[in-house]
């Protein structure tokens, strides 16, 4: 007789990245259960979420019947706050989800992970699809929904994995990767990282991790990025160095291993040392060139050749990266998850690029606390670019204090035309979006899709849905 699956227990299963090991565990065979304080989500599947097995609200019960408890790794560090994690901690089953894709699922599968401060969604979503127009099937993990997909993941049928590897907290240390991409690298999560230095540490040691022969794969116009992997041919290393760019080979890079990008209409031209590559996308903005440029150079020393690049021009990218939810006349309504400046700043260059001549109103969630106290200025000189914004209160899962409401954000905004958001605001963005050509970007990580939502029900003429 054969042995029985092993229980596996989610705690926190409707969260973008930790849904995705849960459906790929379920689909491997293991007995899933799991629990979270509501299940409706976007990213959670279907088929596990009317399983029966999984829960709303959490409870040391949940964990007395199963064999590993799988949690965040900033739920390993709050375990004392909840009640399932606290106990698993004890019986010593609780593991980051991180290390269980690692140890359970990849074990030794060929791994490529995608790191960096922004862009990883996207990189790592386009390398799945180039993998499976080649001869690669591969599983893939993403920490955004990917429309073409309906889910945050692909399962594939090879050895093949294709992960984003998140830095906070170091998230991304149990990968060894055979591939590793680096979008870029620039101060984030304040929370986690006490300054830049401590926030490049943790690249560097991901970097030490890729496998003896493996290939690093960098964007070399990132000073930060530059700066490491220079220091790398200093003082030795053990990889295949590849990089990227639209800037010409830095000095004293092997000219044969860099690939530089030139913008043109309608996509970018990227050059292998064999040929110049042509490449057709509907995706909007410099920074997606960039992301653009690492997935086909790292298809191509996945693959051994240079991919077949026609699926680019289908692909339409992750829900909530510049995402038209909504268009009605002359107003166009917009969702993106951008919540570092930098992201920001290029959510609204790539918007007014496409959209000439347009007015825009942002609506935006600064998501934590801790990026609100070290960014605010930042964000608000970005939003310098738009004729109004909102502010909605700051979004943070502990006590946060005060000062981080919408109104206070409002006040302390430099902006001339800064509003605090609240449920009457809707009306009043719509009767002014309606008033020209206008552009209304909702961003953050939270409850601002909710709130372009119900802007699209208030754009959509009277009977018929947003949408």
């Amino acid at each position: 007789m054969s042995a029985s699956p092993r229980r596996i227990h989610f705690v926190g299963v409707a969260g973008s990245g930790i849904s995705a090991i849960a459906a790929i565990a379920h689909a491997r065979g293991y007995d899933v259960s799991g629990c979270d304080v509501k299940l409706e989500s976007a990213y959670l599947a279907d088929h596990l979420r009317t399983n029966g097995r999984m829960r709303t609200g959490h409870s040391k019960e949940h964990v007395v019947e199963c064999d590993l408890v799988v949690v965040s790794r900033v739920l390993l560090q709050r375990g004392g706050r909840n009640p399932e994690v606290r106990e698993a901690i004890a019986k010593h089953k609780a593991v980051s989800w991180q290390k269980f894709l690692a140890d359970e699922i990849v074990q030794d599968g060929f791994l490529t992970c995608v790191a960096g401060t922004h862009g990883k969604t996207t990189t790592t979503a386009l390398i799945g699809e180039l993998l499976r127009e080649g001869r690669f099937d591969p599983t893939v993990v993403v920490g955004g929904r990917v429309s073409s997909w309906d889910a945050n993941y692909l399962l594939g049928t090879s050895n093949a994995f294709v992960v984003e590897a998140d830095e906070y907290d170091d998230n991304f240390a149990p990968y060894r990767p055979t591939v590793l991409v680096w979008n870029n690298a620039e101060f984030e999560h304040p929370d986690s990282f006490s300054d830049s230095k401590d926030y490049l540490g943790a690249y560097e040691r991901l970097i030490a991790r890729v496998r003896y022969g493996g290939t690093l794969v960098a964007n070399l116009d990132d000073s930060h990025v530059l700066e490491v992997v220079m220091r790398l041919f200093e003082q030795g290393h053990h990889l295949n160095l590849r990089g990227i760019g639209q800037n010409d080979c830095p000095q004293n890079f092997p000219a044969d291993y860099y690939h530089q990008f030139r913008r043109e209409s309608g996509g970018l031209r990227l050059d292998f040392p064999s040929r110049s590559l042509k490449i057709r996308t509907v995706l909007l903005g410099i920074h997606n060139c960039y992301n653009i440029a690492a997935a086909v150079v790292a298809c191509a020393e996945i693959e051994g050749a240079i991919p077949r690049v026609e699926r680019i021009q289908q692909f339409l990218g992750a829900d909530r990266r510049i995402q038209v939810t909504a268009s009605a006349g002359n107003v166009v309504l917009i969702d993106d998850y951008a919540h570092h400046p930098t992201e920001l700043d290029a959510t609204i260059k790539a918007v007014q690029e496409r959209y000439v001549g347009f007015s825009l109103i942002v609506v935006l969630e600064i998501h934590l606390a801790a990026r609100a106290k070290a960014f605010f200025e930042r964000f608000d000189n970005i939003l310098r670019a738009a004729e109004t914004v909102y502010y909605m209160p700051v979004f943070d899962v502990d006590p946060i204090g005060s000062g981080f409401d919408a109104r206070s954000l409002a006040r302390a905004s430099a902006h001339p035309d800064a509003r605090s958001f609240d449920q009457g605001s809707i009306g009043e963005i719509v009767a002014r979006a309606r008033a020209g050509n206008t552009v209304i970007i909702t961003c953050g990580a939270a409850d601002s899709t909710r709130v372009n939502l119900a802007i699209a029900e208030a754009l959509a003429p009277a009977g018929q849905e947003a949408g």
